[in-house]
């Protein structure tokens, strides 16, 4: 299944104009779930996926997972993250210029803001791969790797809405 699936996968982010190689890589603690090292929309990049993902998710659940992370790079979630910290930042360091007191509260509001927006994109991702395979697939891949993995480490619970939020939010 997983050449076969590979190839499938590459074939759909291709006919989004977008050139994302999917890849499973050996150890699943190197991966906790799929990143995006080094993608962009004009140069690709490659979509790392836990090996033992196979036994763990089905076909639909996997093209979920994949296309999850293709939605980020689709509609440009981390250059949209960049964009709204450059423009913030310069903004609360002005208004803290001279004032010690207020100058790290003011780079964590950035932050807070930051991630607020990061938060909505991934609904919008979850949306994404849940419109071109199905509702349940999507929520299914949620649950599992909730089993799995829990709500995941505290970087992930800053950065993501919690797993029942983005479940509410698909059955929408």
């Amino acid at each position: 299944m997983a050449p076969r699936l590979l190839t499938a996968l590459e074939r759909e982010a291709l006919d989004m104009g977008l050139k994302l190689r999917p890849e499973f890589v050996a150890e699943e603690t190197s991966v906790r779930p799929p990143i995006l090292p080094g993608v962009s929309r004009r140069f690709g990049g490659t979509v790392k996926i836990p090996r033992a993902f196979l036994r763990i998710f089905s076909k639909d659940e996997l093209r979920c997972i994949f296309l999850h992370e293709v939605a980020h790079v689709k509609f440009r979630h981390l250059l949209k993250d960049m964009a709204f910290a450059a423009v913030l930042l310069p903004f609360a360091l002005a208004l803290t210029w001279g004032n010690d007191l207020f100058f790290l509260p003011s780079i964590f509001a950035v932050g807070v803001i930051v991630l607020a927006f990061h938060r909505r994109f991934e609904f919008e991702a979850d949306r994404f791969a849940a419109d071109r395979v199905s509702r349940e697939a999507m929520i299914d891949v949620l649950k599992k790797v909730k089993g799995r993995y829990g709500e995941g480490g505290l970087l992930n619970k800053i950065s993501h809405p919690g797993v029942q939020k983005r479940i509410q939010r698909l059955r929408r």
